[in-house]
Order: C-alpha cells, then sequence, then structure tokens
C-alpha cells in the first residue's frame, strides 16, 4: 500500500514561469516545517502562529507530544525563520467589508532553518527523531447506529474520518497507509478482536500496524475510540471524543512506542 502521507526533511521551491519563487504548500510538510490559521495577517496573531508552527514541528521532529504540550522547551528556544508565507483562505471570495482582507483567515506556512532547529532540540535535552520513518499501516472499525465498516484509501464511506486521519499524520510527520478497497479480507468482527485480545501471531507484520475501534455513541455527539500497536500487550482508549481527537491520541500514542528512546 502507498503511504497517504510520507514525512520527508527536503523543501523545494515551485517557480513559476516569469515570476518570484512560490512556496507550494507541499513545500511546507518537512519536518522542519508546519502550518497553522490565523486571523489577518500582522501581529500579535501572526506571531501567536508562529510559535503554533514551532510547537507542531517540536512535536514532528521529536514524537515528544506532551513535553510540547507542556511548554518544556526553554524561552531562549527561537530558531530562525527559512521561510514563511500567508495564504488567504477566502482568496476566491470577493471582500464585501470594509475591514478588506485585514481579518480574513489566512493559513500561516512556516520553515524553521534546519540545523539551529536541531540544535536547540538538543540543548533543551530532547533527541530528534531523524531515522526513516515507518510507514504506519492503519486498520480502523469505525461503527456507528447507522451501520460499520472499515475505513479504506478511497470510498465515500469515512470521508471525514480519513481526512482528519491524514491531517495528524501530516502534523506529525508519521508516514501512514490505509488499506485499498481490495487488498483487506479482514471484517469489522476481526479487527475488534485484535483491538481487544490483540492479533494471532500469524498475523503480525514486518512493519508496524495501529489497530483501531471508533464508535460513534448512541447520542451521535462524540466518540469513543480503543487502539493497539502490533506487538503491544495493551491497548488504550479515549473516550467521549471527537474523531480529530481519536486520531491524535492513537497516532500520537503509537508515536511515543515508535520513536527512539
Amino acid at each position: 500500500m502507498k503511504p497517504l502521507f510520507a514525512a520527508t526533511l527536503g523543501l523545494a521551491l515551485t517557480v513559476p514561469v516569469g515570476g518570484r519563487a512560490v512556496a507550494d504548500p507541499a513545500d511546507f510538510q518537512g519536518l522542519n516545517c508546519a502550518t497553522t490559521i490565523i486571523t489577518g495577517t500582522v501581529d500579535p496573531e501572526k506571531s501567536r502562529g508562529v510559535a503554533e508552527t514551532l510547537r507542531q514541528v517540536l512535536v514532528k521532529l521529536t514524537g515528544d507530544e506532551a513535553s510540547a504540550a507542556d511548554n518544556a522547551m526553554p524561552s531562549s528556544f527561537d530558531p530562525p525563520v527559512e521561510k514563511l508565507e500567508l495564504e488567504d483562505r477566502m482568496k476566491d471570495i470577493p471582500v464585501h467589508d470594509e475591514q478588506g482582507t485585514r481579518e480574513r483567515p489566512h493559513f500561516l506556512r512556516v520553515c524553521f532553518e534546519r540545523e539551529p532547529l536541531l540544535s536547540a532540540i538538543r540543548s533543551a535535552g530532547f533527541k530528534p527523531w531523524l531515522e526513516e520513518r515507518p510507514t504506519l499501516e492503519i486498520r480502523l472499525a469505525i461503527e456507528t447506529p447507522g451501520g460499520r465498516y472499515i475505513l479504506r484509501e478511497t470510498g465515500a464511506e469515512g470521508f471525514g474520518q480519513r481526512l482528519a486521519l491524514i491531517d495528524t499524520a501530516v502534523e506529525r510527520g508519521l508516514p501512514v497507509s490505509l488499506p485499498d478497497q481490495n487488498s483487506d479480507t479482514l471484517d469489522v468482527g476481526d479487527l475488534k478482536s485484535f483491538v481487544f485480545e490483540g492479533p494471532p501471531a500469524l498475523t503480525e507484520q514486518d512493519h508496524p500496524v495501529l489497530y483501531g475501534l471508533l464508535t460513534l455513541n448512541p447520542d451521535g455527539a462524540d466518540w469513543d475510540a480503543t487502539w493497539r500497536l502490533s506487538g503491544e500487550a495493551k491497548n488504550w482508549k479515549a473516550d467521549e471524543v471527537s474523531f480529530d481527537e481519536a486520531f491524535r491520541t492513537g497516532l500520537g500514542k503509537a508515536i511515543e512506542r515508535l520513536r527512539p528512546q
């Protein structure tokens, strides 16, 4: 299966004929890059956005989400910016208000200079995860009052969940893959058994597999999620959460186990 997202430290620029170099969104997916959304284009909102992208980059480069969330980096952690771009999220919508574009939402894409960034991370006591990252295969069963299915790389079922999974993987620099429509013979019952009891030895792969069960609660307001990484004796849970948070918990805990210690 081809990864839905592949992590890379490489950077590139798309150069339009006869124009200046303009960064493509794909150029901001390196491990030293991140994207967030801000309102407007000036400080203090712009500075807040840069700080948020730096936090995301710390998570990407170390896999240490807990420390980043706890603001464990010292105030001196301020690596130089290599490139920065703002893109109006409403650029195709005409301006009809007196504020113009000043308060419109923008994508803020930032790449930090690689070597100063790595030096600052090491000085703060973190270990960068620079080795080639394995592709994490996702085997996820989804249950709703209207039915149940396995999340696959294409198809109408699970469209929103698939986008949330990809966004979460991109934010963490983790290559992931989903089964296609024809390659997976497992059913929902098999996956539920794997999540709660562990997969049989014969099903173990030579690459990491994250088994999961995502269940929509009867009120339709939130989800219960249970995850188990191949080779792990125990599963972990996140109850009464959005499916975005369910994926953050699933991939975040998997990364904790996969990254170098």
